[in-house]
């Protein structure tokens, strides 16, 4: 089937241009005779994305359209894929969500804690009207989610609406880039099958070409010295921290986006556990508060929002020129390699359900089973098989007993928040907060509260009455 009709919600974002290169890559095999409506609120940011994506597609030659408009009801009539990948605030409210906390000595992130609580909470009043007019204009579409907080998303949007969703989040992508190295094979030779809560999962099993991937791990670790381990996985000298073409200081740079930060701490609990936890970096603020607290304290401590305010958002859409002659040179390869950047997971799901392929991925469903010993219901991300009928989970057996608890604590804590977030009752707010095993403080949790409800109220108005 072509003609397809999928709308980008944020599609005039910076992201957006990669996501562009990725439909552009994909209409040359498996999504070919395709419309993309970019839809987004920022006039200006959309018909910068719309004209880089169409002087693109024309140079590679793709059978693809591109659309562009602000008009939400004109992009979802007739849609067969909507991709969300807005931001509920701005990048402004993602630096509040991170540095608020630590002011009370609680942890401050984009996802994980009270930030993430926070991220939910302005995501709904967004949800309701996208669900609302996608329902009425487009009731069979597939929602390929790629908007923060992953897991409270997919439970947000299946409690208001009867719309099929598949929740992406790409950290699974990154355990096989810091798993390569040490084995000794490239990241394609490895397959992971994750099972838990998002940012917050156990790799139950890998593969390294096809074989048991943890007795390998075993028996590597068993040749190393610690001390190996750790300069094998040393960041890059101080002066050559990249990003994309850019290079900064090591102090400049959001800690996430360097390669291979704190996989040793992701090792550490394997030699525990018997299991990896993953993504690498969101465990240190599991199980490593103390140190990145103090850190986020001392002021010295980037924050993802912060890195993009300062050194990336003002140049957001600069060299467009020469980013397009790069990208055309690529697509015109006769195979892709790496896709068209943050963006390529979505559009190979997309390609998936509308092939029939039976690819696998990691993606953020209800567990009905996946997990024998979790909720039935909860959301988890797992190992599916994607198809033309969604996402088909691999069952993992049961997560370790040791592991549990906090695995039911977090699924808790986004359950009551998502409560909250859809009812604006401050005080089902507060008991979601309390909930979250982070949170150590009932004092702590209520001042950072408030002051992220007073701050955010233009974003919150489910809380405002």
């Amino acid at each position: 089937m072509t003609n397809r009709r999928i709308v980008v919600v944020g599609g005039g974002s910076r992201y957006a241009l990669g996501l562009c290169e990725s439909f552009i890559d994909y209409a040359r095999d498996t999504l070919p005779g395709n419309t993309v409506v970019l839809l987004d609120i920022d006039q200006e940011h959309l018909s910068i994305v719309h004209r880089y994506a169409s002087r693109l597609a024309s140079a590679v030659g793709a059978d693809i359209a591109f659309e562009e408009t602000t008009d939400r009801r004109r992009a979802f009539d007739g849609a067969d894929f909507m991709l969300n990948t807005f931001r509920p605030g701005s990048h402004a409210q993602q630096e509040q969500d991170e540095s608020v906390p630590p002011k009370y000595g609680l942890q401050g992130n984009e996802t994980v804690g009270i930030g993430g609580i926070f991220m939910c909470c302005r995501v709904v009043p967004q949800l309701r009207e996208i669900c609302a007019d996608a329902e009425e204009l487009c009731p069979d579409v597939w929602m390929v989610s790629y908007t923060n907080p992953t897991n409270y998303v997919a439970d947000v949007v299946r409690r208001i609406s009867d719309l099929r969703i598949i929740s992406l989040c790409d950290g699974y992508v990154e355990v096989a880039v810091d798993l390569a190295p040490l084995l000794g094979v490239e990241p394609g030779d490895i397959t992971v099958y994750p099972a838990g809560v998002n940012h917050s999962y156990w790799i139950m099993r890998f593969t390294v070409k096809g074989k048991d991937g943890y007795p390998l791990l075993a028996d590597r670790l068993e040749q190393m010295t610690w001390e190996e381990v750790e300069q094998l996985y040393a960041p890059p000298p101080r002066d050559r921290i990249r990003f994309g073409k850019d290079v900064y200081e090591y102090d400049q740079v959001y800690h996430q986006f360097i390669p291979h930060y704190y996989f040793p701490f992701s090792l550490r609990l394997y030699k525990i556990y018997g299991l990896l936890p993953a993504p690498r970096f969101y465990w240190r603020y599991h199980l490593d508060q103390d140190a990145i607290i103090a850190e986020q304290r001392s002021g010295h401590h980037p924050t993802m929002a912060g890195f993009y305010m300062k050194h990336r958002m003002k140049d957001a859409f600069a060299g467009l020129d020469e980013r397009l002659e790069r990208a055309s040179q690529h697509l015109k390869t006769p195979r892709r390699k790496g896709g068209g950047g943050h963006g390529d997971l979505a559009v190979r799901v997309m390609s998936a359900i509308a092939n029939d392929a039976g690819e696998v991925f990691a993606v953020n469903i209800p567990n009905r089973g996946a997990v024998c010993n979790l909720p039935p219901e909860a959301i988890l991300e797992v190992a599916a098989m994607v198809d033309r009928m969604g996402a088909h989970r691999f069952a993992v057996g049961p997560m370790p007993k040791e592991l549990l608890g906090y695995q039911n604590a977090l699924i808790l804590s986004q359950e009551l928040a998502v409560d909250a977030a859809l009812n604006g009752n401050r005080i089902d707010l507060l008991k979601a907060i309390i909930a979250h095993p982070l949170i150590h403080s009932l004092n702590a949790a209520e001042k950072a509260m408030d002051e992220l409800l007073d701050l955010q109220a233009e974003w919150l108005p489910q809380f405002q009455g």
